[in-house]
């Protein structure tokens, strides 16, 4: 097994805080909670590869919305940060994909196992269904960057 390096609660209020231009507030308890949940994910026996870790954060952070804006940004880039601090990275993906891929996933278009595989570099046509899909919304600059 390989050590990982978890964020924490105060973690994601931080990213929150940065993102969303709000000072930090009171601690989010539901925070906690879906943290814990992502840790019981490695009690199961099953073998976890960090992507699964990263994108069960990333959807828990969707599906939960623990703060009252700026949830899909804050998945996003909890689960950047999280890959990053285990020697991982969101691989070639643009900006205009990352975001298209988030709303899909934010959509209930794609699963957490479906992201981990998108981490992994293993499923560039969910990504292509992604943009199809989103594309439209994202901000101009998104959808042709490279």
């Amino acid at each position: 097994m390989f050590e990982i390096t978890w964020l924490d609660r105060l973690d994601i209020e931080h990213i929150h805080a940065e993102l969303s231009g709000r000072p930090e507030g009171a601690p989010v308890p539901a925070l906690a909670l879906l943290l814990r949940r992502i840790a019981n994910l490695l009690q199961g026996g099953e073998e976890v590869e960090l992507t699964d870790l990263a994108a069960a954060l990333a959807e828990a952070i969707l599906r939960d919305r623990p703060f009252p804006s700026a949830n899909r940004a804050v998945s996003l880039v909890a689960t950047e940060t999280f890959l990053v601090l285990n020697g991982l990275d969101l691989l070639p993906l643009t900006n205009g994909e990352m975001a298209a891929t988030w709303l899909a996933l934010e959509a209930g278009e794609l699963t957490g196992f479906e992201l981990a595989g998108i981490l992994r570099g293993e499923r560039p046509e969910l990504v292509e269904d992604a943009i199809s899909a989103h594309g439209h919304e994202l901000p101009a600059g998104l959808a042709q960057d490279d």
